[in-house]
């Protein structure tokens, strides 16, 4: 990560004013440290004695919270009437080719957001994760998760969500 410089997302920021990720100390403070000015390993090095390292940056970029500054910034696709609620990001992150590979990452995604959204509340969404099996399984637990999380006004979560998933879900 020599000189890359990594800047907050809409959804970091959203993160930082609204908490609704419930990030690790760690995690937060490095979120909060990202200006889009500093390379990465000069946050690391100012960070470290707290127990900062590189893995922490790709966590928060993983979540899509925060970006590399040279990358161009994902664009906005409209998918259709705004009835079907949200807005989709095209990601310019690297997607495994295989199968195998997306589920594994996939299980990951959606392991992590149900813990971070719904806690211990998420048993039934953890046991159809545990039950997927295929692509088309992911997409209607993903459609599950999404519609809870408008439900109850987590709307930004939502869409950073279905963002985050989408480029796994070809």
């Amino acid at each position: 990560m020599d000189g890359v410089v990594f800047t907050k997302t809409v959804f970091g920021v959203d993160e930082l004013r609204q908490r609704q990720m419930r990030l690790h100390p760690r995690l937060r403070t490095l979120l909060v440290m990202i200006d889009g000015k500093r390379p990465a390993q000069q946050l690391i090095k100012t960070l470290e004695a707290a127990g900062i390292t590189e893995e922490h940056l790709k966590q928060l970029q993983d979540a899509g919270l925060i970006q590399p500054l040279l990358s161009p910034p994902p664009r906005p696709v409209n998918n259709g009437p705004a009835s079907a609620g949200l807005l989709t990001v095209v990601s310019p992150n690297e997607v495994p080719a295989d199968e195998s590979s997306r589920l594994m990452s996939l299980y990951r995604i959606y392991g992590d957001m149900i813990r971070d959204a719904f806690g211990a509340k998420g048993a039934t969404y953890q046991g159809k994760l545990v039950q997927a099996a295929r692509i088309s399984d992911y997409i209607a637990l993903g459609n599950e998760i999404i519609t809870a999380l408008n439900r109850s006004a987590r709307v930004e979560q939502a869409v950073a969500f279905k963002a985050r998933v989408k480029p796994y879900l070809r």
